[in-house]
């Protein structure tokens, strides 16, 4: 099973996730037209985790020092292994998530929990708590861009929301709500990419921690430089693995 990239340790600045797809263009015509079609599946998504800073600090329950976090990150370079080895990304994108509300303010989430007495290779990242839940209320085929979402514990879903579904053979897997074309408690929204897996009746969404399986950019360098023994603002992307 894939190890869980530590995102809530690293704790990044900015989060950039972007679909990168093919496309093939026929050329211009006489009149300046051209005809431009997408040739790679919807597209794959590339996630860029930037202004991540090795200096001490307290998650969870758990205080990591500038050294601790100098040797997850080195840790983890090794591990990736630049790029051939396939791990399980949490892409967190709370402040647009169908939060619920009391008292008209948004619910604050849980902590943070993970599955493995390893805090530098954490098993599996969640809240406490579950947040949102939602579920597919009608069954799906692989590629298809259309969901019925059911959403039992959150607000309605408005367009632009990021959510995962882990699938049963390619493991989780980033989608987007495109667009709300039925909006309610129960909506039916258009999603991006395609479908990567066909999906039953009652499959569970997580918008509180959304996941996909990835590998680090080939050919990055990821090594830390250090300057007076600290670590200078660090860099790491990511592509969706196949």
């Amino acid at each position: 099973m894939p190890l869980t990239y530590p995102t809530h340790v690293v704790n990044p600045a900015v989060i950039r996730a972007r679909l990168l797809g093919r496309t093939l263009s026929s050329g211009e015509n006489l009149l300046g037209d051209e005809d431009v079609i997408d040739i790679g599946g919807g597209g794959r998504w590339h996630v860029d985790f930037d202004g991540i800073e090795l200096i001490e600090r307290e998650v969870g329950q758990r205080l990591y020092t500038d050294e601790d976090l100098a040797r997850l990150w080195s840790a983890w370079e090794s591990h990736l292994g630049g790029g051939t080895i396939s791990i399980d990304l949490p892409v967190p994108f709370l402040d647009t998530a169908p939060r619920p509300t009391a008292g008209g303010r948004l619910i604050d989430p849980s902590d943070l929990v993970h599955g493995s007495v390893d805090p530098y290779f954490p098993e599996a990242t969640a809240f406490s708590a579950p947040l949102i839940v939602a579920r597919v209320t009608e069954p799906a085929s692989l590629r298809a861009t259309t969901l019925e979402i059911h959403i039992t514990r959150g607000a309605q879903l408005r367009g632009g929301e990021h959510f995962s579904i882990d699938h049963p053979a390619k493991g989780p897997r980033l989608y987007k709500v495109e667009r709300v074309t039925s909006p309610g408690q129960t909506a039916t929204v258009r999603i991006s990419p395609p479908l990567r897996e066909a999906v039953a009746d009652d499959t569970p969404l997580d918008f509180d921690w959304p996941r996909m399986r990835a590998r680090l950019v080939p050919n990055s360098d990821i090594s830390a430089a250090f300057t007076w023994g600290r670590a200078d603002s660090l860099s790491i992307s990511f592509v969706e693995a196949p």
